[in-house]
């Protein structure tokens, strides 16, 4: 601890399992001049408050010796001794607790963890990790919470950045904030974090602590939130169902979600009624990075639309087909003390689908830019993300399906080499 004069201590434990019996301050760091304030146990003795009750061991000290400013304290503060009642387990709990600076007289921050005795009803978390944020939006991820060694009861979820300087630009929420468990139902509930440029986002990764508590049980997790600098974003809609000979029009959009620019150089498909080019920019030569082209498609946020020719020979039926998107990132590179914008090849991003066939001559059913039949807005059902590492030549994907509309969304995240104007970030694969 950082030099202090005085604590005062609220602990509880279940006091059908163990009972509190006494507390003893001889070993204390704080001994020397010092005066005992609070001596109370199961509601008891001398200094006893209105939170004190059944269980509740209260201590208190304080000191008319300050120790130097630069004394760094190391030692026990006060021992309590218990007496088993029952079998079974309880948490030994500290739920009020307060140190204060020797030099300003100003409480110390600190962190308190339970102890534990024998095996109480508790529960544990389940988590997917990273969660990864736009450098300027949201993204959620679910949590499950089991029930272990027979717990039963409504456990209260706070979730908050672990630091404090990315607290003002990554804002954390839990829905719902209380859920209920027991062993044969567990729950889950929703971590929401949401960065914000204006407020100093900046690409890298942040821990997200994750606490559960519920009367003595208690338990945390940790969350992992990745804002990445290099995140291409791809949605494409499509027909679920088309006649053959028909012609099918895609609509891709892309967005950059990242900081670093990216731009689209092919779109391919292939299928067992053919491969095809759907786009592709002029190769102008390999340059330092990658690839050089002219024509290139912008990330913006913008809608291209690109048809596609069912073969009338086509076999009715269910038909897969795998989508290959082409893609750069622009790294700065510094030559001969200049820095130097390049376009960077990445691992192209793959994505499978499908789609139903009917007879040439059946009605052909309504494209995705029908009036009739418009494509989705910007929400997007049954959405999981997957970062993976460049390195590795894994790809992420995500799919939804919305109003029997087949929805691709894609996100794609990748570690970048070392630039001088922007933060790097290592990548880990998301599960």
């Amino acid at each position: 601890m950082p030099h202090f004069k005085s604590y005062d201590v609220y602990m509880r434990v279940n006091s059908t399992v163990l009972e509190p019996e006494s507390i003893n301050i001889t070993g204390s760091v704080l001994i020397t001049l010092s005066t005992e304030l609070v001596h109370c146990i199961n509601g008891a003795g001398t200094g006893c408050t209105s939170s004190d009750g059944p269980g509740v061991i209260h201590s208190a000290l304080t000191t008319s010796w300050p120790p130097p400013v630069d004394t760094i304290l190391v030692g026990e503060l006060f021992t309590i001794t218990f007496k088993v009642r029952a079998a079974g387990g309880t948490f030994i709990s500290i739920f009020d607790d307060t140190i204060i600076d020797s030099a300003t007289g100003l409480p110390i921050g600190h962190t308190s963890t339970p102890g534990v005795y024998g095996t109480p009803a508790e529960f544990g978390f389940s988590t997917l990790g990273p969660l990864v944020v736009p450098i300027n939006g949201s993204n959620q991820s679910q949590v499950t919470l089991t029930s272990l060694n027979g717990f039963s009861g409504t456990v209260g979820i706070t979730a908050a950045v672990s630091s404090s300087a990315a607290s003002f630009f990554l804002h954390v929420s839990v829905q719902p904030s209380q859920v209920a468990i027991t062993p044969q139902q567990s729950a889950t509930f929703t971590v929401i974090a949401t960065s914000a440029t204006p407020l100093g986002a900046a690409p890298g990764s942040y821990a997200v602590n994750i606490v559960g508590s519920s009367d003595l049980a208690y338990n945390s997790t940790s969350l992992t939130v990745i804002i990445p600098d290099v995140y291409l974003q791809y949605k494409m809609v499509h027909p679920a169902q088309a006649s053959a000979g028909q012609t099918v029009t895609l609509q891709n959009t892309f967005e950059n979600l990242g900081v670093v620019p990216i731009r689209i150089v092919s779109i391919s498909l292939d299928s067992d009624f053919g491969s095809l080019s759907l786009f592709s920019a002029r190769q102008n030569g390999i340059t330092l990075c990658g690839e050089d082209y002219t024509g290139a498609i912008g990330v913006s946020g913008q809608t291209v639309p690109l048809t596609l020719s069912i073969p009338s020979d086509t076999r009715p039926g269910s038909h897969s087909f795998t989508v290959n998107i082409g893609w750069q990132y622009q790294e700065t590179t510094i030559i001969y003390n200049n820095p130097v914008l390049l376009w960077c090849d990445t691992t192209p991003l793959v994505l499978q689908q499908s789609i139903t066939i009917t007879n040439a001559s059946l009605n052909p059913q309504p494209n995705s830019t029908s009036s009739n039949h418009p494509g989705p807005t910007s929400s997007i059902l049954n959405v999981g993300s997957y970062l993976a590492s460049l390195a590795q030549g894994k790809l992420p994907y995500v799919i939804g399906l919305y109003a029997g509309l087949v929805v691709l969304a894609a996100i794609l995240l990748v570690k970048r080499k070392r630039n001088p104007s922007l933060p790097s970030s290592d990548w880990n694969r998301q599960p």
